[in-house]
């Protein structure tokens, strides 16, 4: 009697090579495919970070000169450049390279610049867009912050970019200063209990500042009126 083989145990005695071969036959469109997507993927990467270096290098350069003209008081070339020399300033540079270190930095000198020409709303908005760096180099615009919304009247405001200054890189020589100006405003504001704790926190912590006499002298007053 004739047997017919079985496909299951003919299935078994494939080469498992074999098998591998037929399913990338079968499957070469979808490989081919998902290695494209892959590689300009990569690619893609690639040159958006070549983009984004050069980007960098463009407005560093770009801010240089803005900050030559900041440097000799030309404040108006310092936020729009000058035409006549090529020259960008810190507006084009915050519009056309956002997303740059370099942009970062400019809206924190077209404050600067602003304020220097009586502006001191365009100085306040521009601050705003401004990211502090880590460490003691972010704690010169906090401050620069906070005395913008201390001359525009938000006292409570001020006092917690203040205590923000303080305390981003806490140091003896601009700590307790930030923290004064701090309890000072939170006394405009009529937070006395809030100036009060932050004056005590000043006198405990840094007992040697040359801050610590005003301290005391505004501890006194808070006091009085907290009784």
């Amino acid at each position: 009697m004739s047997t017919f083989p079985n496909p299951a145990e003919q299935e078994e005695q494939v080469d498992p090579s074999v098998r591998v071969l037929q399913w990338l036959t079968d499957n070469s469109k979808v490989l081919i495919i998902s290695a494209a997507v892959v590689i300009t993927g990569i690619a893609g990467l690639v040159g958006w970070n070549i983009y984004s270096e050069n980007r960098e290098q463009e407005a560093q350069v770009l801010l240089a000169t803005a900050e030559g003209y900041l440097s000799i008081g030309n404040y108006e070339a310092a936020l729009n450049g000058v035409e006549s020399e090529f020259t960008l300033g810190f507006v084009q540079i915050q519009s056309g390279y956002g997303g740059t270190k370099a942009a970062n930095l400019a809206s924190y000198y077209a404050s600067i610049a602003y304020y220097e020409l009586g502006q001191s709303d365009l100085a306040l908005q521009s601050i705003q867009d401004y990211k502090p760096v880590e460490g003691i180099l972010g704690v010169g615009p906090i401050g620069f912050h906070a005395k913008l919304l201390e001359e525009n009247g938000s006292y409570l405001a001020a006092a917690d970019r203040f205590m923000d200054a303080a305390m981003w890189s806490e140091n003896e020589g601009t700590s307790p200063d930030y923290m004064l100006q701090a309890a000072y405003n939170y006394q405009q504001a009529g937070d006395y209990d809030t100036a009060l704790s932050v004056v005590d926190q000043l006198i405990d912590d840094y007992p040697q500042s040359l801050s610590v006499s005003q301290a005391k002298s505004l501890q006194g007053k808070l006091l009085v009126l907290n009784s």
